[in-house]
């Protein structure tokens, strides 16, 4: 009798024991604010239709549109091979579009500010190589189109209105240059790793660059023209040049200096583009190990001596104890006042309090 009557009573205490545990993590949860909030949905990205004015001859599906960057991309759902030349792979084709007796070869661009570069480029089904191919985009484009940019096949310019009289004018080519490609840790994400100038030279320096093969360029003024003005292998200029190569045998520090020698100059927005650079190729400095050697353990006799120990006088008084004469216990009356807490936050909880004394067993 007694053995079963302790068993209900330790399922009587599991079961408040459950109660305060989860009570308790819910006032928990409640102070900290631990309250997950609703997931918002993303906003939708901006959307921008290129309009390109058909000239004489040519129908909206000569035309196909190459974008790049981001989650940018052209909705269309005609697509034609690219020119073979090109490799594998289609490019969207316009969509034939009449207004106000015009004839275009319409691109719409869904997430038009994440777009790096657009181009429109012209060939027939089976071509080698396009027989047009232009930057139709620039850092305004968003910002002043309200949704719709013209672009002029002849002048290459954009704008804002069907007539072409109000020019989405870039903004000027700064004289800021930077690196993309494996050697920095972005990629080629735009704009890259900007370089210090100092009158007109730039450099920068990559510290700990591992063993490997790497590829770069350089760009200029990529924040506003992204691709358009590249300086790359064999210090060639324009917007499709090849990366120049670096082999590290070793782990080294990288550094690139780039001089320019000549700038177009003038008044226009491209005063500042470089047309001319000194470039040998990266310094490179093989990183020293400064571990130091296995010989530089400490000699075996520099342990401390023996005798070093402290006296045996040096231990506590024995009249160090508490005063009281209750050596560090809690008293009676702390333990009682705890026990009283603990009885008051059940009682709020709840909870009944039982008693677990043991009954008297019959003689």
């Amino acid at each position: 009798m007694n053995k079963m009557y302790w068993k209900g009573r330790i399922r009587k205490m599991k079961k408040i024991l459950k109660k305060v545990i989860a009570t308790v993590a819910a006032f928990a949860f409640a102070a900290a604010g631990l309250v997950v909030a609703p997931k918002t949905a993303k906003a939708a990205g901006t959307t921008v239709k290129v309009y390109v004015e058909l000239t004489a001859g040519k129908t909206a599906e000569y035309y196909k549109g190459n974008v790049w960057g981001g989650t940018a991309s052209v909705a269309t759902a005609a697509t034609a091979a690219k020119p073979t030349g090109w490799g594998a792979g289609t490019l969207p084709v316009g969509d034939a579009v009449t207004e106000d007796g015009k004839n275009y070869a319409v691109f719409t661009i869904n997430n038009a500010d994440e777009v790096q570069g657009f181009q429109v480029v012209g060939y027939t089904d089976g071509a080698d190589n396009a027989e047009y191919q232009e930057l139709a985009w620039n850092s305004e484009v968003v910002a002043q189109s309200n949704g719709k940019a013209y672009f002029d096949l002849t002048s290459k310019k954009l704008f804002k209105d069907a007539a072409m009289t109000q020019e989405i004018a870039p903004l000027p080519v700064t004289d800021v240059l930077s690196v993309v490609g494996t050697i920095t840790d972005t990629g080629f994400d735009l704009p890259g790793k900007t370089m210090t100038k100092n009158d007109d030279t730039y450099t920068i320096t990559f510290k700990n660059v591992a063993a490997g093969s790497y590829t770069y360029k350089f760009l200029q003024s990529a924040a506003e023209y992204s691709w358009k003005y590249q300086i790359g292998k064999d210090n060639s200029f324009g917007d499709n040049t090849a990366n120049f190569e670096l082999v590290l045998d070793e782990v080294s520090d990288v550094t690139f200096t780039v001089k320019v020698t000549d700038v177009t100059g003038g008044a226009g927005l491209d005063a500042k583009q470089i047309t001319a650079v000194e470039y040998a190729g990266p310094t490179v400095t093989p990183v020293v190990d400064n571990k130091p050697a296995e010989d530089n353990k400490p000699a075996e006799d520099n342990k401390p001596a023996d005798n070093n120990k402290p006296a045996e006088d040096n231990k506590p008084a024995d009249n160090n104890k508490p005063a009281g004469g209750n050596n560090g216990n809690v008293s009676a009356g702390d333990s009682m006042a705890v026990a009283t807490a603990i009885i008051a936050a059940a009682a709020a909880c709840g909870i009944v309090v039982v008693s677990f004394k043991k009954r008297r067993q019959d003689a």
